[in-house]
């Protein structure tokens, strides 16, 4: 069964500027370059029938292309350090966005997380650091901003297995209002 979640896409210049984050931390797993994304919602492992109507859902969505910027960074785990990342800075339109996509999903059968969605681009995984480094890390990178950058789809994610570790294998992509 395919474990798949629905993200956004990093341009591979935005990418450039986040490989800029992954240094000073030890005890950590830095993301591969082509691992970049940000997660609107993650479904898990599904069979291909349901993975059928996941696909149906997802096209069903009508939202309109916008412009994006990733600022700041951000820890999961703040007493057991488990994930550094790149934030997002406020917009209403990833919000709505990530709320369509969570209702197609429902509508589709698929569980979808309660908690408060929270904008991100995983940068590490953290395997014994500790509080004040991971908090040092953060401070340190508290007014780190991209360029701005489009929006224009969203895309249907497989996690697969490899011998370099998981990759993400977008399996359908699904046009903006204004790219269509």
């Amino acid at each position: 069964m395919p474990r798949v979640f629905i993200g956004l896409t990093i341009p591979d210049d935005i990418g450039d500027q986040l490989l800029d984050l992954q240094t000073g931390l030890d005890g950590v797993r830095w993301v591969a370059f082509d691992n970049f994304h940000l997660t609107l919602a993650f479904v898990g492992d599904v069979d291909r029938t349901h993975l059928a109507d996941i696909d149906a859902a997802l096209w069903g969505i009508s939202a309109d292309a916008f412009s994006l910027t990733l600022a700041g960074g951000g820890i999961f785990g703040t007493t057991s350090p488990r994930a550094v990342w790149a934030g997002v800075q406020a917009n209403p339109q990833l919000d709505h966005l990530q709320e369509k996509v969570a209702q197609a999903l429902r509508r589709a059968g698929a569980k979808v997380d309660s908690r408060k969605f929270t904008p991100h681009v995983t940068l590490a995984y953290c395997r014994g650091v500790g509080p004040a480094a991971a908090q040092t890390w953060q401070q340190r990178h508290n007014l780190f901003v991209t360029d701005p950058f489009d929006v224009d789809g969203i895309h249907l994610f497989q996690s697969c297995a490899g011998k370099a570790g998981v990759y993400y294998e977008s399996l359908a992509d699904y046009p903006l209002s204004s790219s269509r």
